[in-house]
């Protein structure tokens, strides 16, 4: 009796072990344009004399993206990529030959290693980690966005960044910068500046803003007076005042990029 039940057990045992389920596996190769992969389970099967051996790569695995006909989010797959492989319970060369519903499946197996399709993104150690709360879309080392409750940002590298916020939008690159808020805006690079404040603005260079040079004009003009020159007396145009506005044409000609 004890032999009939361990034939038994051993039966099971060997069945359940061309039944297969959900596993972890490693992408061998990818095809963007068909969107197949080949596969490799990542566990090993044991045979009853206790050795491992590996299980054989898939090919032709669909490859899971979120999306519709119309919509989808899809990157790139590299080898080694980690994967989570479903196995169908039924065949799947009628179905990916023609998709849709209605098949009449004529092949007897079930659970097969052939009949799989994998969703990328199992990662048991090696994984982005997020930094806070809200959707983050990342590709290592190079870009980032951030959605939060109460604000969404991109970066690109160390030199541009986004900001949206409630009333508040912030834009820099290496060399320049644009920040919106409230009634204020303000456009910048590297030497020049252009600030809207209410109905104030101001504009700038390295050098010097728009109030500055026409403080100084009007300075000038208001402290130099007209020569006057004999009797009865005969008024003449001070040379100092065509200095004054010769000067400020040409700051104004540096500030405007004339």
């Amino acid at each position: 009796m004890q032999d009939l039940d361990d034939l038994f057990k051993e039966y099971i045992t060997y069945n359940l072990g061309m039944v297969h389920t959900t596993c972890p596996g490693v992408i061998v190769e990818y095809d963007s344009t068909t969107r197949r992969a080949k596969v490799k389970p990542s566990l090993k099967r044991k045979l009853g004399t206790g050795e491992y051996i590996d299980l054989p790569i898939i090919n032709d695995v669909p490859v899971i993206f979120m999306g519709t006909k119309k919509l989808t989010i899809h990157f790139p797959l590299e080898e080694n990529d980690e994967v989570v492989i479903f196995f169908s319970e039924r065949s799947l060369e009628e179905w990916k030959s023609n998709g849709g519903s209605g098949i009449e499946d004529r092949d007897l197996r079930r659970f097969h290693l052939s009949d799989c399709y994998c969703i990328p993104g199992l990662q048991a150690i090696d994984f982005i980690s997020s930094k806070e709360k809200g959707l983050h879309i990342i590709q290592k080392d190079v870009s980032e966005i951030v959605m939060a409750e109460e604000k969404t940002e991109l970066s690109f590298g160390d030199t541009v960044f986004a900001l949206l916020e409630t009333d508040h939008v912030a834009l820099k690159t290496e060399k320049c910068k644009v920040d919106l808020s409230g009634n204020k805006a303000l456009l910048a690079n590297s030497k020049s500046s252009l600030v809207l404040d209410d109905d104030k603005y101001i504009f700038s260079n390295s050098n010097k803003n728009l109030g500055t040079i026409l403080d100084e004009l009007l300075q000038a003009l208001g402290t130099t007076n007209p020569a006057t020159q004999g009797s009865p007396a005969a008024h003449t145009f001070n040379p100092a005042i065509i200095q004054a506005i010769t000067k400020a044409q040409l700051d104004l000609k540096a500030l405007l990029g004339e």
